[in-house]
């Protein structure tokens, strides 16, 4: 491959370099993952986050592993041409590390954040999710691909061959919907003053997986709380009535195994979230909500409001909650 670069009023032929180590391509994509071009794979994908030397049990350690704005997660392994490994290996090696990804607990796959960089997931997309409602839904879509082995599965190299691209093309055409096997090619040239890389993905094709996601009613929310302990059902009937009541307005949610009623005003120009009950007998409030879009003010006016209209927040203590953002709780302890 060559590139023209026109410099001023003159053009130039850049020479293709070589990558001296694997590590070099591994680092490249962990300083700047905007480098996959993940809008070519959808074009609502706008985001990537990656971390490094993801841990995995029984096989070892991923070279990156990432998840996107919507909550893709991408397993990367990044190979030069000259290993032998490229032909056949990685293939058997990327499957592999899948392997052992799915099923994994979502505590033990965020734990790998947190050890690698400090930050919980949420923390990572604070500027692209920002809302509670939002966040669950991205949370719980990241735990339904671990469960259901929902990757894609990303092979970057220096130098795509005839064989790699064959076996990713029969892989992706025997393979479950689940999975997405997708080669990334990045090529590389400097001049005397720049670096030019090129990135060119191959393989992917798009695939439908089945989504299992609904939005809720109230005689869905309803058959499923009919099982929960007698008292706890109550607490549950009695938010769902004061929510209908006194909410600017609702909204049902779209988990796939736990349904949400949330109660949300309008402040200003903002839509607000104030608290969220789940099917499973659970609360969460948004306070980190309501102190960025209506002040931390508010928040004593909202907790004054439930405890005065709604029993069982009678002993809502405030700082108990103290620097968390959307606390979440059961209803009866």
């Amino acid at each position: 491959m060559k590139l023209i670069v026109k410099d001023e009023n003159n053009f130039k032929r850049l020479k293709e370099e070589k990558y001296t180590k694997e590590l070099d391509i591994q680092n490249l994509i962990y300083n700047n993952p905007d480098i996959i071009p993940i809008e070519e794979i959808s074009e609502d994908l706008k985001v990537l986050k990656v971390i490094r030397e993801f841990g995995i049990p029984g096989a070892g350690s991923s070279d990156l592993i990432g998840i996107d704005n919507n909550a893709n997660i991408y397993i990367i392994e990044c190979k030069l041409a000259y290993n032998p490994e490229i032909k056949r290996e990685v293939i058997g090696q990327i499957l592999e590390y899948s392997s052992f990804v799915w099923k994994m607990q979502f505590s033990e796959f965020e734990h790998r954040f947190i050890q690698r960089e400090g930050k919980s997931i949420l923390d990572m997309f604070s500027e692209e999710i920002t809302d509670l409602e939002s966040q669950q839904e991205f949370i719980e879509k990241i735990k339904n691909n671990l469960e259901k082995g929902i990757f894609k599965l990303l092979i970057v190299v220096d130098k795509l061959n005839d064989t790699l691209k064959r076996n990713i093309e029969y892989i992706n055409y025997i393979t479950s919907e689940n999975v997405q096997i997708i080669g990334l090619e990045i090529v590389y040239f400097k001049d005397k003053n720049s670096e030019y890389f090129v990135p060119n993905i191959f393989g992917f094709k798009s695939k439908s997986v089945t989504s299992n996601r609904k939005i809720w009613n109230e005689e869905m929310f309803a058959n499923e709380t009919s099982n929960l302990p007698i008292e706890k059902k109550n607490i549950v009937q009695d938010l769902l009535n004061f929510i209908k009541v006194n909410a600017s307005l609702y909204k049902w949610g779209t988990g796939i195994e736990v349904g949400s009623l949330t109660y949300r005003i309008r402040y200003i120009d903002n839509d607000v979230t104030l608290f969220s009950i789940y099917t499973d007998g659970k609360i969460s409030f948004s306070f980190g909500e309501i102190g960025y879009k209506m002040g931390k003010d508010n928040l004593d006016h909202f907790l004054d409001m439930l405890k005065n209209n709604i029993s069982t927040f009678s002993k809502i203590n405030k700082s108990q909650y103290f620097g968390k953002k959307y606390p979440q709780f059961d209803l009866i302890k």
